[in-house]
C-alpha cells in the first residue's frame, strides 16, 4: 500500500523551492545550535540519537533528485521505483539502507554532516530549478512508496519527511 500523501493547496514549484531553501537553512541552524551534550540524546523511534538524525537528513538529502530520473523513467514507459510502505512510508530495504547510512557516518563531525546536508540540499534545488514543469506534473512512486505527481512527493519526501525529522531534533 502506498503512503499517504498531504500537500498544500495550491502546489507549484516556487512554493517547493521557497520550502526546499527555508528549510534547509533551518536545519543546517538547528543542527549548527546544537549543543555538544545534546548528541547522543535518543530522539527517534529506531533508537537513533540526535547525531543519528542529522546523519540520515545529510545522507538522504542527495537521494531526492533521483526522483526526477523516476519520472524521467516513467516516460519511457519504465518502472517507477516502488515498495512496500509502512505506516511512516518506509519499507526494509529503505530501512537498511537508511541504518547503514546512519552507520557510515557514526564518527562524522557534526560541522561535516551540516555540509553535507547543505551542498546536497543545493544539488536539490538547482535540479528542482532545472526541471520541466511537464516532467514535474508526471505520476511516480518513491522508493518509500508514496504515489503521485513528481512534485507531490518531492514536497512529501523533500520537505515533509526532513520536517519531521526537525522536529524530532526540536524535540529531543
Amino acid at each position: 500500500m502506498a503512503a499517504e500523501l498531504t500537500v498544500p493547496q495550491p502546489l507549484d514549484r516556487d512554493a517547493l523551492l521557497a520550502a526546499l531553501r527555508s528549510d534547509g537553512d533551518r536545519v543546517a541552524d538547528v543542527l549548527a545550535a546544537l549543543p555538544a551534550d545534546a548528541l547522543e540524546r535518543g530522539a527517534y523511534e529506531q533508537g537513533w540519537t540526535v547525531k543519528d538524525i542529522a546523519a540520515h537528513l545529510a545522507s538522504i538529502e542527495w537521494t531526492y533528485p533521483r526522483l526526477i530520473r523516476i519520472a524521467e523513467a516513467a516516460d519511457q514507459g519504465t518502472e517507477s521505483s516502488s515498495g512496500n510502505a509502512s505506516s511512516r512510508g518506509s519499507n526494509p530495504q529503505m530501512d537498511d539502507y537508511n541504518a547503514r547510512q546512519v552507520a557510515k557516518r557514526r564518527e562524522t563531525p557534526l560541522p561535516q554532516l551540516i555540509e553535507e546536508f547543505r551542498s546536497n540540499r543545493a544539488a536539490l534545488i538547482d535540479a528542482v530549478e532545472g526541471t520541466s514543469a511537464e516532467l514535474l506534473e508526471r505520476e511516480i512512486q518513491s522508493f518509500g512508496g508514496v504515489r503521485g505527481s513528481l512534485l507531490q512527493v518531492m514536497w512529501s519526501v523533500a520537505v515533509e519527511h526532513v520536517r519531521t525529522h526537525l522536529d524530532d531534533l526540536q524535540s529531543a
